[in-house]
């Protein structure tokens, strides 16, 4: 299947061949492309400079659907996607806290069906983990207590789907947030 890897924004659906992909880049104008032989492409200079957030919407001649969102980098450039039906985090790292009683977590997460958030406070052995509550649209959040007496306190979250996919954030490893020894007045 040859792909359209002169483009801008090129891709595959797996296991599709035919059909239609909506791309909507984050602020900007939704671009509609066909799917032939299972490989999409788009040649838009408005997203050759694009840096943010792309939602793929796909859906076959039958009805099925694919959602995923991903995440593109300001590079000149080609930018390829592989739609398949995986999760999706988009997530700010929390760095340093100030004390107090507890410590909210947000994500924006696209395509799962449950999230879990995995920590633990410096000193324990385990991660422990607890369900992240839907706010409102795609977005995330959960509140843990703090352990007054830690320094610090490692996260991160897993999205996945009931058919297996999953999603890590961060990719590889976990963000340490750092408890500041100034007391929140």
């Amino acid at each position: 299947m040859p792909l359209p890897l002169d483009r801008i924004i090129s891709g595959v659906v797996v296991p599709y061949n035919d059909g239609t992909v909506r791309l909507i880049p984050e602020g900007r104008n939704e671009i509609v492309l066909d799917v032939n032989n299972g490989a999409f492409g788009a040649n838009s200079v408005e997203l050759n400079d694009f840096e943010g957030i792309i939602r793929f919407e796909f859906e076959s001649p039958e009805g099925d659907r694919i959602i995923k969102t991903v995440y593109k980098i300001n590079e000149r450039g080609n930018f390829f996607v592989l739609l398949n039906d995986e999760p999706f985090i988009s997530h700010e790292p929390i760095l340093e806290i100030k004390p107090s009683s507890t410590f909210e977590i947000t994500a924006t997460i696209y395509n799962s069906d449950e999230i879990k958030l995995y920590y633990k406070y410096d000193g324990q052995l385990k991660y422990e983990n607890i369900v992240m509550n839907n706010v409102v649209g795609n977005i995330y959040s959960v509140s843990l207590p703090l352990n007054q007496d830690s320094k610090n306190i490692e996260y991160y979250i897993i999205a996945s789907k009931s058919n297996g996919a999953s999603f890590v954030y961060p990719k590889n490893g976990f963000i340490n947030t750092v408890i500041s020894s100034t007391p929140t007045i």
